[in-house]
């Protein structure tokens, strides 16, 4: 696969994936501003305020049918942590103009690309006061039903409890007291910062790279700022915990661990598949003993955060089970540590994750995640590289990266007694 990558100016790269795989055409924008605290609410509401309207099409309505118009372009928006950064991506996807018999529809998606952040709705050089207040108002409703969510509450609960210097503790979209706060300066503020922010155009389809830098060139300003660091490794300390109770019908056990394996570094790899034993697939030890073995859980896996370090638990039980849930994760991680697995264990858990990797690969999303983030690295992977060095992960290395795991943060949301759970 010959992917190109460009860099148009400091902190402005362009990165083109050609592929004749799908059917499709898909453009991502690619912010990265640092993590803040006080304006992940503003930054929250801005995404749902450029992706809803534009200064040519100036409602909702109007602003579907143009998509439609576009052969159904579709339009989403998104945000993630890495290191120090936030990066918000806007993600357009759109037919293949080829295959509808229409030469020219690409051009026209990009010019409608162009205008959601050159011409946003605004009146007088902002966006009027009815638009942002019903905008927020929609943010606000949807962080409210993400809450109803017991597996999300308690995930929300427990990076409340890392500490606010961690990068890793800032929300991507702002509380309950936050967002009703945000006011429409914030947001302006926050959409001057995101235009001249560092930023990555990325393009996946049967496309041409010199028609993708004609087009993208001199479009957006000249970044203002640095790309914030892309590592920001959590640091070991006592353990946190806390308990509440909350009328769910199960009861959620979550936890924060952290591990010595740098990220961008050979222990990078050995802790992704350290991580996939333990608990992040349906090979790993979590899964067969807790969840199958013993029946303790309906869902149980773990989640490696390479560029913070960190590794993320999440189980769903009955909270009858909790202490012996408890005693049994940390027995799993113990015989990892003490090399209690078969060769076979590591190589059908290598295998499967490889695999995993591949079907990321088969789709636009998956690809412009696996490059673009190789433009954060200092020792860019190529996919068969990437495999490579999870294969020359060994027993040893699996052995010593789990004795450097240490619980960090911990937080069980309780069914309440009495409440309508049941036994898993």
């Amino acid at each position: 696969m010959d992917v190109q990558i460009r860099e148009l100016s400091p902190h402005t790269q362009v990165l083109v994936i050609p592929t004749t795989k799908f059917k499709t055409i898909t453009v991502t924008l690619q912010f990265t501003q640092r993590l803040d605290h006080q304006k992940a609410a503003a930054r929250a509401v801005l995404r749902k305020l450029l992706t809803s309207a534009t200064k040519r099409y100036p409602s909702l309505r109007a602003f579907a049918n143009a998509r439609n118009d576009l052969y159904g372009l579709s339009v989403q928006a998104d945000s993630l942590r890495r290191g120090e950064g936030l990066e918000t991506t806007f993600t357009f996807t759109t037919i293949n103009g080829e295959y509808v018999d229409d030469n020219h529809l690409f051009p026209r998606v990009v010019e409608f690309i162009k205008e959601v952040f050159d011409a946003p709705l605004f009146e007088d050089g902002k966006f009027p006061v009815s638009y942002f207040e019903e905008r927020r108002k929609a943010h606000l409703s949807s962080y409210q039903s993400a809450l109803d969510d017991k597996s999300t509450y308690a995930t929300i609960q427990l990076y409340d409890l890392v500490d606010e210097k961690e990068p890793v503790s800032v929300s991507t979209l702002g509380n309950e007291q936050t967002i009703p706060a945000v006011t429409l300066e914030d947001v302006m503020h926050e959409y001057h910062e995101l235009i001249r922010s560092p930023k990555v155009i990325a393009v996946v389809g049967d496309v041409e790279e010199q028609h993708m830098i004609q087009w993208f060139s001199d479009w957006l300003p000249v970044p203002a700022t640095t790309t914030p660091h892309a590592i920001a490794k959590v640091q070991p300390r006592e353990v946190v915990q806390r308990i509440d109770e909350q009328p769910f019908q199960q009861s959620v056990l979550t936890s924060l661990y952290t591990v010595q394996a740098p990220f961008d570094t050979p222990d990078e790899k050995a802790a992704i598949l350290m991580n996939a034993m333990f608990g992040g697939t349906a090979l790993s030890k979590l899964f067969k003993v807790v969840r199958e073995e013993h029946n303790y859980c309906y869902s149980i896996y773990t989640r490696f955060a390479a560029s913070y370090s960190l590794i993320e638990l999440s189980a769903e039980i009955a909270p009858e089970n909790y202490d012996h849930s408890m005693v049994l994760i940390a027995a799993q991680l113990d015989a990892l540590v003490k090399g209690d697995f078969t060769d076979d264990d590591l190589i059908m858990t290598r295998n499967l994750l490889i695999n995993s990797i591949r079907r990321g690969y088969d789709s636009p999303q998956g690809m412009i995640a696996f490059f673009s983030t190789q433009l954060v690295r200092q020792h860019q992977l190529t996919p068969e590289r990437f495999e490579h060095e999870l294969m020359s992960v060994t027993r040893a290395d699996i052995q010593r990266i789990a004795a450097t795991v240490q619980l960090h943060t911990h937080y069980f949301l309780k069914a309440q007694e009495g409440g309508d759970h049941e036994n898993v």
